[in-house]
């Protein structure tokens, strides 16, 4: 592994899978013996997207017009290959029940939706598609599903990147567009796509030649603005985004580097904790983060487009994702009742919802930041979120909480 950087790798970085000896025809094939077959030439099969199925552990590899499933089982890896007939697929997304698989068809302008259960849990799979045309869409390249706060399954939606138009389309479960996100003037060719954890917010990745910049884009307001940083170079797969949205990583197309990274959204600015690389890694594009063997491990895929290798990171950050996901969850649901039963303020309850995208993914949010910006006004937008909902819920204190039930009941 090669490393920009003196101190301590906070990420371990190795190759997960090697696709080279796999061929179309093959069903629950033992990737570990594969590299063993004599007499088989190597398929270039330039895998572009993974998805993570977090129920059955199993991933999915779209590579050029197949489908490739992998799953796990004791120390053991096996792989099924499925055509998909499809050609110039580009984006590919795993429903939320984790049972159907939407590719993006850039030239048709078209998501074709593809059955896992008959095509991957059958003796004999069935080519079944649905499709739905995007009108518009100029070039769709890639598609991310997102759910609502609440993580209620018919709240779902899905975004699509449109390379030529430069915009983000919100569609629903029956794929109808119901939005459309105007991305910011000064960026250019949106592909990758990836949705924060309570879809608040989302970051898309730039297919422009040599190109330095993502884009961050608030689902709820709308607004869009770049994050610019030397050390991007074409970053144009998906910039993902840990599920505390502590982090981010970003693979560059260009330099064969994946930039770890953490985000101001109040500064607009970017700063890189760790550049990380290894012979391994070129071309890497869209990937997804999956819950490691260990409790509360986090590791992350990334499809290595020119090696036909599937690249496995582990953070090695012992940090609760889970518990920070519920403590955001618990804040805002807590402010939602308060708001309700007429002790929170209405304005309150609006500022802690602006602030949610920011939460965790912040740089501010550390104790130290905390103590300096307790004087800063309610109002200012470079409060830190932790300092803000402090402030917040001191106003719930008992004293206030008994002079509004009395100013209610009067």
């Amino acid at each position: 592994m090669g490393q920009t950087q003196t101190t301590k790798s906070k990420i371990r970085i190795e190759t997960a899978f090697d696709l080279s000896y796999l061929q179309s025809g093959d069903r629950n094939v033992d990737l570990k013996q594969i590299s063993q077959r004599r007499g088989l030439s190597k398929t270039k099969w330039f895998p572009e997207c993974i998805e993570y199925a977090s129920d059955e552990r199993r991933l999915y590899v779209l590579a050029s017009d197949h489908v490739i499933s992998i799953t796990r089982s004791g120390q053991s890896a096996y792989a099924s290959v499925m055509r998909t007939n499809l050609r110039d697929i580009r984006g590919m997304a795993l429903s939320p029940c984790s049972r159907m698989l939407y590719l993006v068809n850039s030239p048709k302008r078209k998501i074709f939706i593809l059955s896992v259960v008959t095509n991957f849990e059958k003796e004999k799979p069935k080519n079944i598609f649905f499709s739905h045309f995007l009108p518009s869409v100029r070039v769709p390249v890639d598609i991310a599903f997102a759910r609502s706060e609440t993580n209620i399954l018919n709240d779902s939606f899905a975004l699509v990147t449109c390379y030529k138009s430069n915009r983000v389309v919100r569609l629903d479960r029956e794929m109808r567009e119901t939005r459309v996100y105007e991305l910011a003037k000064d960026f250019e060719k949106p592909t990758g796509i990836c949705v924060a954890p309570g879809s608040r917010f989302a970051l898309i990745g730039s297919g422009k030649e040599n190109g330095k910049k993502i884009c961050w884009l608030d689902l709820i307001t709308g607004e869009s603005f770049t994050l610019f940083h030397e050390r991007f170079s074409q970053p144009e797969g998906r910039p993902l985004i840990s599920p505390a949205s502590t982090f981010a990583i970003v693979p560059n197309a260009k330099t064969n580097i994946i930039e770890y990274i953490r985000i101001d959204p109040d500064k607009r600015s970017v700063h890189i904790l760790e550049s990380i690389s290894c012979k391994s890694l070129r071309s890497p594009l869209n990937g997804t983060f999956a819950v490691g063997s260990k409790k509360n491990s986090l590791v992350a895929f990334i499809p290595s487009e020119s090696c036909d290798r599937v690249i496995r990171l582990k953070s090695m950050i012992n940090e609760p994702y889970d518990l920070n996901a519920r403590r955001r969850r618990i804040i805002l649901e807590f402010a939602i009742v308060l708001e309700r039963h007429h002790v929170c303020k209405r304005e309150v309850l609006v500022h802690i919802l602006n602030f949610s995208p920011r939460i965790g993914l912040c740089q501010n949010m550390s104790s130290d930041s905390e103590e300096n910006t307790t004087t800063t006004s309610m109002n200012s937008s470079t409060t830190s979120p932790t300092a803000f909902l402090r402030k917040a819920i001191a106003k719930l204190s008992p004293r206030s909480l008994l002079r509004r039930r009395r100013k209610n009941f009067s």
